[in-house]
């Protein structure tokens, strides 16, 4: 298994320090401060396998739907389709990295 650039080993990710474990078997980590609008749609605390790929995937997905949350302003219509495609995006990569 390779080392990422994030530090993360690949398939056996650890959870970012910012997050805080949830129950044991459930996969899901709680967040030490309130979730942006990305990370709530990619649902960032969920994942089981703990895989650093999926992390990743996740974690930059959140970025790009933020940064479409900032263009709402001019065009709104245009902003939200970016980020439901980015949201359907990742879905399908995690898909593939958990394949």
């Amino acid at each position: 298994m390779g080392e990422l650039k994030n530090g993360l080993k690949e398939g056996l990710g650890e959870p970012p320090a910012d997050l805080a474990p949830g129950t044991a078997d459930s996969g899901i980590m709680a967040p030490a401060s309130p979730l942006s609008e990305g990370e709530r749609r990619v649902r960032i605390m969920f994942n089981p396998s703990g895989d650093g790929v999926v992390h990743e995937i996740k974690t930059k997905t959140a970025e790009l739907i933020n940064l479409c949350e900032t263009l709402k302003g001019k065009d709104p219509r245009c902003a939200a389709l970016a980020q439901t495609h980015f949201e359907d995006a990742a879905m399908w990569a995690v898909k593939a990295a958990t394949a």
